[in-house]
């Protein structure tokens, strides 16, 4: 019972938020976002953040799991920052 709380942990509260503030922080949004008319712009220290979230949830599942599923959150970590990523922006593409 405790994996599945650890692992609730990690993804919701650790690696959740941390991709959603590298995805705001690369699209700069300019116009209304879902009905909100003056979207203000996100600081710079949210990667910062956002780092750091992703190096406690790395180091949290390899001391509570193991090494594999650190790499299979390493690369779902990197699956969702090339989502935003202003050089690749895998959104742009329908899947």
């Amino acid at each position: 019972m405790f994996d599945v709380i650890m692992l609730f942990i990690i993804l919701h509260l650790l690696i959740h938020p941390s991709s959603n503030g590298c995805n705001s922080l690369m699209d700069k949004h300019e116009e209304s976002i879902g009905g909100i008319r003056d979207s203000s712009a996100v600081p710079t220290q949210v990667f910062a953040v956002s780092i750091v979230l992703d190096a406690l949830a790395s180091a949290l599942t390899y001391l509570y799991f193991n090494h594999w599923p650190m790499l299979f959150l390493l690369a779902y970590i990197y699956a969702s920052r090339a989502y935003s990523y202003r050089e690749i922006r895998l959104k742009k593409y329908r899947f």
